[in-house]
């Protein structure tokens, strides 16, 4: 079996490190930055089209979020603006907006600020999502050993 899976890293084309929340700390206002990937799933993340939000797969009740000009996990809230994102043309961009993360300064450190800017196409604003495959498993009934 092939395709697709839900998740994805989002991986900086400046920098080829990934989105990753800082020391995998699934706490309200935890930094998100650029790190190697290491396969943990702090790292993941799926786009959520009908709320329209990017949500980790650590914890799918956190999502990506600006606050005070950086790049942070919080816990979902409908009405809050600064968590309205999409993946789109190799950019993460703002829903309403149109800005869209960008890592301040071309830093290409471990952790280097992300924020949002206008959109201008240099590589610190280009990002590439890798989806994964998806997993599968058998159900198997205790009764008749059945799948």
């Amino acid at each position: 079996m092939a395709g697709e899976g839900k998740f994805m890293y989002i991986r900086s084309q400046m920098c080829d490190k990934v989105l990753t929340v800082q020391d995998g700390t699934m706490a309200p206002g935890q930094p998100v930055g650029c790190a190697p990937a290491s396969g943990d799933d702090h790292q993941f993340w799926y786009e959520d089209r009908i709320k329209g939000v990017i949500r980790s797969k650590a914890d799918t009740n956190f999502v990506l979020e600006i606050q005070d000009d950086t790049l942070v996990i919080n816990e979902y809230n409908p009405d809050e603006y600064n968590q309205k994102y999409h993946c789109t043309n190799n950019l993460v961009k703002h829903s309403e907006d149109g800005n869209c993360l960008d890592i301040a300064g071309c830093d290409d450190s471990d952790f280097a600020r992300i924020c949002t800017w206008e959109e201008h196409g240099a590589d610190n604003q280009l990002w590439q999502f890798d989806h994964q495959p998806p997993a599968y498993c058998y159900i198997i009934s205790r009764v008749d050993g059945k799948v």
